[in-house]
């Protein structure tokens, strides 16, 4: 059973984290993700990119992760008329369904049915409601580029935890918020999804030298750092 999730930090943004994970397994994930970030940070220090991407998924497969690399996920405005809105839907309805359909069953028309219903109040949304979101939208923008880096949620399973990740992008040519319920909006999203499961065994293997690897590393990082506790000072503050 998977019981209610909670909530742990990851890059740029939030992971989900099932209360259930035995404190085994939390250390594993954060040991082998805190080497797997420096390791990805000196392929490249933004983390929306894809060579981040790349790197930090190399280094947890050394540490122990076994990484099954979902088929890419990639929807683009074609032909057939397509609201950009419903589009991202449907990218992250396959990413999750290629990468957790065997954990947990999604229920697509139910939440197609709640898109829908999303841009329908789009195309003509109370005033109040227009006025925020011309707000939130700010000045006219007319290309957005978003990269964003997702890790979660974090499972376990009769003692074998499991983690997702993804990198996603997207373009849209957009004067405003209205064109992402637009047909004729120029769209596209991508995504690169994996599934992780730890194996026990090999992180065993590297379980002492990593632990030993990054207590060093913090504690120079703690030299480093020079603090003044002055009483004196801190009250003229």
């Amino acid at each position: 059973m998977i019981a209610s999730l909670s909530v742990a930090t990851a890059p740029n943004g939030l992971m989900s984290v099932s209360p259930s994970v035995s404190a085994n397994s939390l250390d594993a994930y954060f040991y082998t993700f805190t080497q797997a970030q420096v390791d990805a940070r000196a392929a490249n220090p933004d983390p929306t990119t894809d060579a981040y991407y790349t790197a930090m998924i190399g280094s947890l497969k050394a540490h122990g992760w076994t990484v099954f690399e979902v088929e890419a996920v990639e929807h683009k405005i074609t032909s057939d008329p397509q609201v950009p809105l419903i589009v991202c839907v449907l990218a992250l309805l396959d990413m999750v369904e290629n990468g957790f359909g065997h954990v947990f069953t999604i229920d697509r028309s139910t939440i197609l049915a709640a898109a829908n219903a999303t841009c329908n109040t789009l195309k003509d949304p109370p005033d109040e409601i227009a006025r925020q979101l011309d707000e939130w939208w700010g000045s006219t923008h007319v290309e957005v580029g978003l990269r964003v880096l997702s890790v979660g949620p974090i499972l376990e399973l009769f003692g074998i935890p499991y983690l997702g990740a993804a990198h996603f992008a997207m373009r849209i040519t957009a004067d405003s918020w209205r064109d992402l319920v637009s047909p004729d909006t120029d769209f596209s999203f991508s995504a690169r999804p994996a599934l992780m499961m730890l194996n026990w065994i090999e992180y065993r293997q590297h379980e002492v030298s990593l632990k030993a690897k990054l207590a060093a590393e913090l504690a120079g990082k703690i030299k480093q750092t020079q603090l003044d506790l002055d009483p004196a000072k801190a009250g003229a503050s």
